[in-house]
């Protein structure tokens, strides 16, 4: 673990997305998470409160839509030039890249070849907390900031050294031997990398005030057509309460989290079990297959799927049988009476099989 006399980074500053239409994704990110900001050129950058941005919106032209690159500050006083020099000697090289309002920045790879883009540490002209900030641009549901990135990878422990020795970043906790979570400041994480055999994001995490605000957040996407594949729950690692929804059109999760675990200065990184009370989230993926690493298996899922028929079909015929007898008919009877008082659930459960009258076998 790198000496914290050796940090180079201080914070999260944004994240650039590849985007089919600027135009559309930034209507969509301004309903969903609540997000403002403006169009730059062909670009859109994207705020969640009156930080400098913390998304930038690009054409992806003839890639895929995705993420582009992570952006970082440096720490106070610490140049482009220098950053640059520094890099060098540690084997890394950077190039000087445009950055939307900040100007310049430097751009370099890591082992897995995610953008990283590094600018210098810029104080807000308005250092009064943001409660304290007058607004007419602010929503009533928006994040607090964006907080952390999670990558899948293929090796874990090689592109964790790769952040601690090249950027600074500090090692916060293992699970395993495959899950890694990194800081810059006192928060329990800024980056996190799960080994799954492949190289792609998985998510970009916006922090939320409190579990009153996740719950108007939940709420307020299901209204506009998004569903939640894992949560709510609270992590055993880090600790806070976490919610994942699918971003479809970039090909990612959208973490929303509140009630994070702020690290001691006297932080010792801890080796948990690979077990239910510690295990990060799985490496689940959206609906396109990245455009790396693996390719989805349909005849294994089905046979998963088939695998679990007889059990399922048991189920529903032990719960259609129970709720005929409490209406005191039979089971077919049960079924009306399902179909009557939740018809959604049962058209999306066990559809046509029921509705044309067959009893389950």
């Amino acid at each position: 673990m790198n000496d914290m006399n050796d940090k180079r980074c201080i914070n999260l500053h944004h994240a650039c997305l590849r985007v089919a239409d600027v135009a559309e994704a930034f209507d969509r990110y301004g309903l969903l998470l609540g997000l403002h900001g403006e169009r730059t050129g062909e670009c859109a950058i994207m705020r969640c409160m009156h930080e400098d941005y913390c998304l930038v919106l690009k054409p992806a032209g003839t890639s895929a839509p995705g993420l582009e690159y992570v952006a970082y500050e440096l720490v106070p006083g610490l140049s482009l030039q220098a950053a640059q020099a520094e890099l060098a000697r540690r084997g890394a090289a950077a190039a000087p890249v445009d950055v939307p309002v900040r100007g310049g920045g430097l751009s370099l790879r890591d082992p897995d070849g995610n953008g990283v883009v590094l600018v210098e540490r810029l104080r807000p002209a308005d250092a009064r907390s943001p409660v304290m900030i007058e607004t007419r641009t602010l929503g009533g549901y928006h994040p607090r900031r964006l907080g952390h990135v999670n990558y899948l990878t293929s090796s874990a422990p090689r592109v964790a050294e790769w952040y601690m020795d090249v950027l600074g970043f500090q090692l916060t906790d293992w699970i395993g031997e495959g899950a890694v979570w990194l800081h810059v400041d006192a928060r329990h994480h800024v980056l996190a990398f799960l080994d799954k055999g492949y190289a792609h994001v998985h998510h970009l995490a916006f922090e939320l005030a409190d579990w009153g605000e996740m719950r108007v957040a939940l709420d307020h996407i299901a209204k506009h057509g998004r569903w939640v594949p894992w949560g709510p729950l609270r992590h055993g690692m880090a600790q806070n309460l976490a919610s994942y929804w699918r971003m479809v059109e970039e090909e990612l999760f959208i973490e929303l989290y509140c009630d994070m675990q702020i690290l001691d200065e006297d932080h010792v990184p801890v080796t948990h079990p690979d077990n239910a009370p510690t295990r990060p989230t799985p490496g689940a993926r959206c609906r396109r297959a990245p455009t790396s690493g693996l390719t989805p298996n349909p005849s294994a899922k089905r046979a998963r799927v088939r695998s679990r028929m007889p059990r399922y079909r048991a189920c529903v015929r032990k719960a259609l049988s129970a709720v005929g007898r409490a209406v005191g008919s039979s089971h077919f009877q049960g079924v009306r009476v399902l179909k009557l008082c939740c018809p959604r659930v049962c058209r999306y459960q066990w559809p046509k099989r029921i509705w044309a009258g067959k009893r389950v076998r």
